[in-house]
């Protein structure tokens, strides 16, 4: 069992992470996170130095190519057959907002969408992501914590955070460390993302080096 030494969290085991590129079909265990109330928050974190986050205007084509930079190599592959309009419905959501990140020298260097039921006031953090580019500068958490902050500020009844094992393997535990709970799992099997040509050998490679 694989404990996480900081927020006591129960990790899933790192084989679940392996990916044979052969196989016909991938085992995939989905979890979905919940921040149950913001006493579980342990607080904004800073970005690393000369590093910004900007909220901004939601558009539909930003949502499309972030969607497509920052997911490729994670296999994110359940909107890359949205039309315009399906984008424009996604940008819709109610209490949708996006942001960005930026390196010192004004790179860009991930993103954030987040979404707010009014009813409900459960709120989800829909996409979350750095650019290849920009993996490696210490910035996952503090980004992460920066967005949470934001909208425990809009006074949620609850946050929830879906990821799974075709993520990143840290994913999981930087959630838990921002105040996330596991609340259920689904296991399920899907076709080989490269054979049925719905993720590129290139960005499998770009999935090899973030991982070493």
């Amino acid at each position: 069992m694989r404990i996480d030494r900081l927020s006591g969290a129960v990790l899933p085991e790192q084989h679940l992470y392996d990916l044979d590129l052969e196989a016909d079909f991938w085992p995939v265990h989905q979890y979905w996170l919940v921040s149950p109330h913001r006493g579980k928050f342990p607080g904004v974190s800073a970005l690393p130095a000369g590093m910004r986050l900007e909220e901004v205007v939601p558009t539909a084509a930003f949502a499309k190519q972030m969607y497509w930079d920052v997911g490729g190599p994670w296999i994110w592959g359940d909107k890359r057959a949205y039309s315009d309009s399906q984008w424009q419905d996604y940008t819709a959501l109610e209490g949708f907002r996006q942001f960005k990140l930026f390196l010192n020298d004004g790179t860009l260097a991930g993103y954030a969408e987040t979404s707010l039921n009014s009813e409900s006031r459960q709120a989800e953090l829909e996409y979350f992501g750095l650019l290849p580019h920009a993996v490696g500068y210490g910035a996952g958490g503090a980004f992460l914590s920066q967005i949470i902050g934001k909208l425990w500020d809009s006074n949620p009844s609850r946050i929830r955070v879906s990821t799974c094992t075709l993520d990143h393997p840290g994913a999981f535990r930087v959630y838990c460390r921002c105040g996330f709970e596991r609340l259920s799992s689904h296991y399920d099997t899907i076709p080989n993302a490269v054979k049925k040509r719905i993720i590129s050998p290139q960005e499998i490679q770009i999935r090899t080096k973030l991982l070493r």
